[in-house]
């Protein structure tokens, strides 16, 4: 039985033509489209029958069947020897082997290994498209946030970091949007001081930052709610704490991951962005909080409220668009 792993390749790295070669006891692939290199797949040989993926059907009830796949043996030392590999073609162009978003293939070798084999590939990507039902935004709040550009300045710099930090968890960099979503938390809280007692101390006597924490506590995150592992580690670090030991935690994280050294086994990988979902998933909600409840006060001061309904908007067909001044 074989088992052969798939994963793209970000970077615009011209390929004459695909190659393959035994590298060990695995056979590597590097994969071209259009004549740039898309693709490593690495296959296994001997890959054991009790780790293939199983299937149960359900007679009834809405879900029709459940998918077991037992741990990988291979998992954990191929994505390792990967990480590797892309540090050092990184000079030579690639941006990114995605070991998240890796197909699986398992791939029988005889009639009697075909037989065992109930799912013969597996793969996890994501799409670029907005997902049909995304309701439409409130038109009449990018009006808003455009007429009153010159309030909004004096908060560009920590919305900025809010912005870049919403975006790196949505490309699912964790590591850099805690990065980005402290830094609104620093500009907008510390007062200028760096030490870490001095920054608990004023991170603890904002009341607009615990007020945030406490919305948090209060209405979990779905993507956390959705998947037991993470709900687990968010109740211990976030909701099991009073907000003084959240913002020790998110200061103290912070400094883990200002600094590295190679002397530390437990130190954090720059490639193991997951390892951070929960941590960054909640600083974006607490940021976001922040973020809306400042920007709504900008847009709805009495006298942008008066411009606003006193500004002409029309629809590229010609039409006026009429506001409702309760808005």
């Amino acid at each position: 039985m074989k088992c052969k792993y798939s994963f793209p390749i970000k970077g615009q790295v011209r390929f004459p033509i695909g190659i393959n070669f035994c590298g060990g006891k695995r056979v590597y692939e590097f994969k071209v489209k259009k004549g740039v290199l898309s693709e490593l797949s690495v296959t296994f040989c001997d890959f054991p029958e009790i780790c293939l993926p199983t299937i149960v059907q359900h007679k009834e009830g809405k879900i029709k069947a459940s998918i077991s796949v037992p741990p990988d043996p291979f998992w954990d030392d191929m994505v390792s020897d990967i990480r590797a590999i892309e540090g050092a073609l990184c000079i030579w162009g690639i941006a990114e082997i995605n070991v998240d978003y890796c197909t699986t293939e398992w791939i029988p070798e005889t009639e009697s290994e075909k037989e065992k084999v109930q799912m013969f590939s597996f793969s996890r990507t994501r799409s670029g498209e907005p997902p049909e039902n995304l309701p439409n935004a409130p038109i009449h709040l990018f009006v808003r946030s455009v007429l009153a550009v010159s309030d909004l300045k004096e908060a560009e710099i920590p919305l900025n970091f809010y912005r870049r930090g919403r975006l790196d968890v949505f490309e699912e960099r964790y590591i850099d949007a805690i990065y980005n979503l402290y830094f609104v938390f620093e500009t907008l809280f510390a007062d200028g001081r760096f030490k870490k007692n001095d920054v608990v101390r004023k991170f603890r006597a904002s009341k607009e930052l615990l007020d945030a924490m406490d919305q948090v506590q209060k209405d979990i995150d779905p993507e956390i709610r959705s998947n037991k592992t993470l709900l687990k580690e968010y109740r211990e670090k976030y909701v099991n704490k009073t907000k003084e030991e959240i913002i020790e935690h998110i200061v103290d994280l912070r400094g883990f991951l200002h600094h590295h050294t190679l002397k530390k086994k437990d130190i954090w990988h720059p490639s193991k962005q997951r390892t951070f979902k929960v941590d960054a998933l909640t600083l974006l909600k607490i940021c976001h909080h922040i973020a809306l409840k400042r920007t709504i006060s900008v847009l709805f001061k009495q006298e942008r409220v008066e411009e606003f309904l006193k500004t002409e908007v029309k629809t590229e067909d010609g039409r006026t668009i009429r506001w409702n001044e309760q808005k």
